[in-house]
């Protein structure tokens, strides 16, 4: 959207679900690791299969979500628009132990994306003293949390 053009990298990241369990230190550190990457229409961003060790935040555009199907191709599954994110398997992820994605993902138009790299990543984790698996929960109770913030959603479990 033509909006997110003059927001920052933090100002995204405020916006994403990241924000109701991230400390502002956090918001600051994790913002500034990010790398903005520019994606054609029709280009795929990640391919199931690949090692999921990236995560992102869609900051402008719209992206397609395709599963594998039984014929070794791939169906749509879903669209999304920003601000939303991708790659979150990426924060199961060990120094040694990388997860495979299930997933691929396609920009449907020309898209700006925010990447967080593997490396930039652990330094992040070291940095919070976090583990993978406190950064997958954390994730998840920023994604429930704003999944409350819709009005019929108000009474949705942590789990």
């Amino acid at each position: 959207k033509q909006y997110s053009k003059s927001y920052s990298n933090f100002d995204i990241v405020s916006m994403s679900a990241l924000v109701f369990v991230f400390t502002g230190n956090m918001l600051r550190e994790f913002s500034k690791r990010l790398k903005e990457v520019e994606y054609s229409s029709n280009q795929w961003i990640c391919r199931a299969g690949e090692d999921a060790d990236d995560f992102y935040l869609l900051k402008e555009g719209k992206i397609g979500i395709y599963i594998p199907d039984e014929t070794h191709g791939e169906k749509f599954l879903c669209f999304q628009q920003p601000i939303c994110h991708f790659g979150e398997s990426a924060f199961n992820a060990f120094e040694d132990e990388v997860p495979i994605r299930t997933a691929s993902i396609m920009a449907l138009e020309d898209s700006k994306v925010l990447v967080l790299q593997e490396k930039d990543r652990l330094v992040f984790m070291r940095l919070f003293g976090l583990e993978p698996e406190d950064m997958a929960d954390m994730l998840q109770l920023g994604i429930t949390e704003l999944l409350r913030q819709v009005p019929f959603l108000t009474n949705i479990n942590d789990r």
